[in-house]
């Protein structure tokens, strides 16, 4: 009896501290913002300086905005109706919203995942926005992620242009700033050709390019211009 009654203390005490683990701060917000503690069913009102810690749930309303800072120094902007559950460092789950991540570089071993409604993102250190609203895409401007299926396994489309220039860079070409223009010209044509490149439960997402998903159908697009992040630039300039 007695053992028992300490390894339920034990396991009270562990789970306390974890509760307990300080995982970044609110730098900047707008709007009305709030975080769930995990042990708590109130949700309490943000200001600059709140603590994030594990097991804490972010929601901002609409026409709500924020901008947290890691303990490792990465940053995140969460836009209008977000939520963000923070497990730890290496863990985090966005089940609505969209969400500017700015991923400070860590080894394999602390790589951070980030659980979406429709895959698991594994960052090491890049640039990239998490859109969970109805349009679900990832887009990523600097480094590299890996995206993983939750379920079934990826039906991935690439664009015909990415196979395509490929092969062009490839060739013996003498007249390389003319075909360099006329592959340009060919890029912005919305011709909207994909091919199927294969069935897969995981790939790599390189940086300038994005992916949309469809169920268990993704397609990757090049990433054309900066809008989304210039959007959330003028997002965190608003909160300031």
């Amino acid at each position: 009896m007695k053992k028992v009654v300490i390894i339920t203390f034990l396991l009270s005490c562990i789970s306390l501290i974890y509760a307990q683990t300080e995982l970044g701060s609110v730098v900047l917000f707008q709007g009305n913002i709030k975080i769930k503690n995990k042990n708590s069913i109130k949700k309490q009102k943000v200001t600059v300086g709140s603590k994030i810690f594990a097991g804490d749930l972010l929601i901002s309303s609409p026409k709500s905005s924020a901008k947290i800072n890691l303990i490792d120094g990465s940053t995140l902007t969460i836009d209008a109706s977000s939520t963000i559950l923070f497990h730890s460092l290496e863990k985090a789950a966005q089940n609505s919203g969209k969400v500017l991540y700015k991923i400070a570089k860590r080894n394999a071993k602390h790589a951070l995942k980030i659980k979406t409604p429709f895959a698991i993102i594994g960052i090491k250190g890049t640039t990239f926005i998490v859109d969970s609203t109805k349009s679900a895409s990832v887009l990523l401007k600097e480094g590299r992620l890996s995206i993983e299926s939750i379920k079934k396994e990826f039906q991935l489309y690439r664009k015909k242009v990415a196979t395509e220039f490929e092969a062009f860079k490839a060739a013996d070409v003498k007249k390389i700033q003319q075909e360099k223009d006329a592959f340009e010209a060919y890029k912005r044509r919305e011709n909207g050709n994909y091919e199927k490149v294969k069935v897969v439960k995981e790939f790599e997402l390189t940086a300038g390019n994005r992916i949309s998903f469809s169920k268990n159908s993704v397609k990757e697009d090049l990433l054309q211009d900066d809008a989304e992040f210039q959007y959330f630039e003028t997002l965190e300039k608003a909160m300031q």
